[in-house]
């Protein structure tokens, strides 16, 4: 449990990064 716990964090850690990432990338789109 406490590795897929881990795993979510990383996970959802990365979606925002994604986003942030996106929204830098097309500014236009946000």
């Amino acid at each position: 449990m406490g590795v897929a716990k881990k795993t979510r964090k990383f996970g959802q850690a990365k979606r925002l990064i994604g986003r942030r990432h996106a929204l830098a990338a097309k500014p236009t789109e946000a």
